[in-house]
């Protein structure tokens, strides 16, 4: 079965990782595809494979090719549970709440699509603060659904806490019952600050538990976080988060493209993907897995780029050179 090739293909991950220097010129000319006149500055955007990881993708897309029938019938659940335990390790997250899909975008656009909005909910966002795609898709779905959006203000640089809070904790005095979500980002797109998660979700749950905003989901958008940051899903989910979304293509190292969508336990009960393929109504990381005929060796290479990062040192080094 090719799950059992995947561990195999850490291998040359380790190998090649651990005979370069773990950082610097050389590592960038040894390790990776950069075009030698380039200087890239946005890596956050898209990231870059590194080649031992490429080789593994490479090489799992031969192995596909050479039993596509056994593979998505078959090997393609191993591979997708194999990478869903190893995010779940990296992440600190319980794996059944693990699922993918192909970039954070994608997954807010489930979570949007999951809530079922009606006429007169409230879905609460931070103007300039949200990526520009997230915000097109949120505004979609209000328009779709008779929906309002309403945007909140905070500073763009140096935004406190208190900022944000308050903001929150305005619009929930108004709108009270009628607000249905607040999709927040973790590090802002265009300026990388952190939003202050561990101080403003608290203090949005006792907010609408007073204004009586008893359905409100939380959902992340922290696309730029895992890799980054020493994210615990675990934690997010116990401050009050009931969905966060985070690319792994980015900072993860991870062929293009995938996104791991993380859900509370409660929120498993009404999260879905946006494709509706043959596992409907089989519940959360079921329908999540099986969406029509995608390349799923993006998601298969992950064990092959986490060996990647912890050959260069681990994820304190690469984080203490960042």
């Amino acid at each position: 079965r090719v799950h059992g090739d995947c561990s195999l293909l850490q291998s040359p991950c380790i190998a090649m990782a651990s005979a370069s220097p773990a950082f610097g010129a050389a590592a960038r000319r040894d390790l990776f595809l950069l075009a030698p006149g380039d200087v890239p500055l946005n890596h956050g955007s898209f990231g870059v494979v590194p080649k031992p990881v490429r080789a593994a993708q490479i090489a799992l897309l031969d192995k596909v090719e050479e039993n596509p029938d056994t593979f998505f019938r078959d090997t393609a659940w191993d591979v997708i549970n194999a990478s869903r335990a190893a995010i779940a390790e990296l992440l600190d997250g319980d794996a059944d709440g693990v699922v993918f899909t192909t970039n954070a975008t994608t997954g807010v656009n489930a979570v949007l699509g999951s809530l079922r909005l009606n006429p007169g909910n409230v879905v609460l966002y931070f103007a300039r603060v949200i990526y520009y795609a997230c915000e097109q898709a949120l505004l979609r779905e209000c328009e779709r659904r008779g929906a309002t959006a309403v945007a909140l203000h905070v500073p763009l640089l140096n935004a406190t806490p208190d900022d944000y809070a308050l903001a929150v904790e305005g619009a929930l005095r108004t709108h009270g019952g009628h607000v249905r979500m607040l999709l927040v980002d973790h590090i802002i797109s265009g300026t990388a600050a952190h939003v202050p998660l561990e101080e403003l979700v608290p203090r949005v749950r006792a907010a609408s538990a007073v204004f009586g905003a008893v359905d409100l989901a939380i959902c992340v958008d922290g696309a730029h976080a895992p890799g980054m940051l020493a994210l615990s899903l675990r934690s997010m989910s116990a401050l009050g988060v009931d969905v966060y979304i985070g690319n792994l293509h980015k900072w993860c190292f991870v062929p293009k493209s995938v996104a791991v969508v993380y859900s509370s336990p409660s929120a498993r009960a009404w999260v879905r993907p946006c494709v509706v393929s043959h596992n409907y109504g089989r519940g959360y990381t079921a329908e999540f897995d099986q969406q029509g005929t995608i390349d799923v060796v993006p998601i298969a290479t992950i064990p092959a780029a986490l060996a990647f990062v912890e050959a260069l040192g681990g994820w304190t080094a690469v984080r203490a050179y960042q």
